[in-house]
């Protein structure tokens, strides 16, 4: 489930805000833009895995399969449409999900150093 609509919802769930954060955790400040791109394109598809895992967690068995539609399409407004009635305020469980695995990645950076 890696196609270039992934990688379009992805980048529309991973805020300004997150992409800076990143930057300064990463120390990439200063780096080019290909390398900037590179670790967020990395960050991205951990970040989606993550998300694509709970919201796995939480949708009955029939409605899985229907997932990946979204998914491959890019169509994130498709994709909020079709959780909401399995998640309440999918946008801020998806907000979470995307914090807390920042946040993991960064407990993990901090025990590699």
């Amino acid at each position: 489930m890696h196609s270039t609509g992934d990688k379009k919802i992805a980048l529309e769930m991973i805020t300004d805000e997150h992409v800076q954060g990143l930057m300064k955790d990463f120390g990439l400040e200063n780096d080019t833009p290909e390398g900037q791109a590179e670790i967020l394109d990395v960050i991205g598809e951990t970040l989606m895995s993550r998300v694509v895992l709970e919201i796995l967690k939480r949708l009955p068995p029939e409605e899985q399969p229907k997932l990946e539609k979204y998914f491959g399409s890019g169509d994130l407004k498709g994709l909020m449409a079709f959780l909401a009635p399995h998640i309440p305020d999918v946008e801020r469980f998806i907000n979470e999900t995307v914090m807390n695995e920042l946040a993991s990645i960064r407990e993990d950076m901090k025990r590699q150093a």
